[in-house]
């Protein structure tokens, strides 16, 4: 929150996103695989040692939507474990109003790939590790597919690179935006 806090063009919410509101337990660790899944959280018990179980405050993803959706153009779901279940929970008139999503996959790919085509979306790029959606079917243009996988290896490459102290945060959410203006513009 204070690295963020002060940009005008984030909307900090700290609370868990799920299917509900109310309260979730939450498996913390200092490793970047925090969870509210208990089976991911088991996945990486054998390789992480410092789990800790809270109790926090949760969001439902519509109720998030719809406090914010009007300003939605791109949403990023990187939730370890749930993101499928949290892409099921949104409600399709949310869905309407974005016009690009990434997603991690967790192995689910052909069920996402079939909701979000369902809702008007074209993905465009697939690795490891995520997909990315934009609205529309303009984007299966051979040449235009490529430029999005260009910029959005930027921020595969970006993340990569050894940072100065405290400068990888701030750098990746450069990254992000340029990737996303970029991508929006070509879309339009």
């Amino acid at each position: 929150m204070r690295e963020y806090g002060h940009d005008p063009e984030m909307v900090l919410i700290n609370q868990a996103v799920t299917r509900h509101d109310g309260e979730v337990r939450f498996y913390n660790c200092d490793n970047g695989v925090s969870t509210t899944s208990p089976a991911h959280m088991a996945h990486w018990q054998d390789r992480i040692s410092d789990w800790r179980e809270e109790v926090v405050p949760c969001i439902a993803i519509n109720t998030l939507l719809s406090r914010h959706a009007a300003r939605t153009d791109f949403l990023n779901i990187d939730v370890e474990g749930t993101n499928l279940d949290l892409l099921r929970a949104i409600e399709p008139r949310y869905l309407r109003g974005m016009q690009m999503i990434c997603i991690e996959h967790d192995g689910h790919e052909q069920e996402m790939l079939e909701r979000l085509a369902d809702a008007g979306f074209s993905a465009i790029h697939h690795n490891d590790e995520n997909l990315i959606f934009v609205r529309g079917s303009r984007w299966r243009s051979r040449n235009l597919r490529r430029s999005a996988q260009a910029l959005t290896g930027r921020i595969e490459v970006e993340s990569l690179r050894p940072p100065a102290a405290g400068a990888v945060p701030q750098r990746l959410r450069r990254a992000l935006r340029r990737v996303a203006r970029a991508l929006i513009r070509r879309w339009r």
